[in-house]
């Protein structure tokens, strides 16, 4: 039996693509092939024309959503009639013009296969083998090719070679995508938080230290806002963790959509958010911070059935050149904190522990509002 990790949805569905691609190939070949046999009235003109025939028939079967036993019987069809057709043209036209090479096409279908066991893969390459070794010592029908342009050998020869070069470049080709698009999907499953879609702790720190590296390097303002959801706990025990789980992904959706394409923001732990500001003075990221908490006290996270309402306090600081990173989200968590002691619902500054929340001045940024649909980056 297939190691498991070998028969995933994803190797299922590759393979059945690249089937998909093969059964396309066949068939625009063999017609190829078909057209140079009638046009040069050489023999063997039918074998083609079964391949297309039966492939084109057949081809309906790759699909993702065809069953299993019918994909099967298939792809084995479609291989027998491919591989007779190359056997009975290598007979009548001798090894020299290469039908027996395109035989060579099982080999990526058997070693991609995730269904089939090394042994079995092992046994289907040492039966094909002895298979392609009589192939090429097949020699022509002199009489028959006597009677032949000189030119057909030769170019029948071309285009078999040229077929499996383009067929392994092709498959080349798609598995390298397939691993680009898969490790695109792991980044993203490793950088981003499960429930809201925002960066996670692991990701921002690796944010923080490229930001604050540049920062240095340039002499640049970084500034830092701690967000953390007023009564959370509250919410969870009045209405329940699922909607708990929806007020944090409105959360998130708010800060994401007020944050500029520059910016970065992820979860820091629970119900708190670490937003960085690259290039960004203290006095504009108290703006935004203002703006942030306006936009969620007015806007409700979700009907349940009545509206529920939550708020956010959030505290702001700026970054000193040569401090530790730690010490600046210290200081934001001081003035978070600061905040929730003296009511909540308010943007504390570091150099202003008792500052109040105040109305915001600018646009809000609701999801409505909301004209950039760039991903936090």
């Amino acid at each position: 039996m297939a190691n498991n990790h070998r028969n995933t949805e994803i190797v299922r569905l590759a393979y059945r693509l690249m089937a998909q691609g093969a059964s396309w190939l066949i068939v625009v070949v063999s017609l190829l092939h078909l057209f140079m046999f009638l046009y040069w009235h050489a023999p063997g003109w039918q074998w083609p024309l079964i391949v297309v025939a039966g492939t084109l028939s057949l081809l309906g079967t790759t699909r993702p959503e065809t069953p299993l036993g019918i994909f099967l019987f298939a792809h084995l069809l479609v291989f027998a009639l491919l591989a007779n057709s190359l056997i009975q043209l290598t007979r009548i036209y001798g090894s020299t013009a290469g039908y027996h090479y395109l035989l060579l096409l099982a080999l990526p279908m058997i070693v991609l296969s995730g269904r089939l066991s090394e042994f079995s893969k092992w046994l289907l390459f040492m039966l094909l083998l002895p298979v392609l070794m009589i192939l090429d010592q097949t020699p022509p029908d002199t009489q028959l090719l006597s009677t032949l342009p000189a030119a057909l050998i030769p170019m029948t020869k071309i285009v078999n070679i040229s077929t499996l070069a383009l067929a392994m470049t092709g498959l080349s080709r798609h598995y390298f995508h397939i691993v680009t698009d898969q490790q695109k999907n792991l980044l993203q499953l490793a950088h981003k938080d499960a429930l809201t879609g925002l960066l996670n702790r692991r990701r921002l720190l690796e944010v923080i230290e490229q930001t604050l590296l540049q920062a240095n390097r340039y002499e640049q303002p970084v500034s830092f806002i701690l967000c953390d959801l007023d009564h959370f706990k509250m919410i969870n025990d009045r209405h329940g963790h699922n909607v708990g789980d929806e007020v944090l992904r409105h959360a998130s959706q708010i800060l994401h959509n007020c944050i500029r394409e520059t910016d970065s923001v992820g979860r820091w732990g629970g119900e708190e958010f670490l937003i960085i500001l690259p290039q960004t003075r203290l006095s504009v990221a108290v703006t935004l911070a203002e703006r942030i908490a306006q936009t969620l006290a007015k806007q409700p996270a979700v009907q349940n059935p009545r509206p529920v309402t939550v708020t956010m306090t959030l505290g702001v600081a700026s970054y000193r050149k040569g401090e530790l990173f730690e010490a600046t989200v210290a200081r934001a968590d001081d003035a978070l904190y600061a905040g929730k002691a003296n009511g909540r619902n308010r943007v504390v500054v570091e150099d202003n522990l008792a500052g109040n929340h105040t109305e915001a001045t600018e646009a809000d940024c609701t999801i409505e509002n909301r004209t950039s649909t760039q991903e936090p980056i």
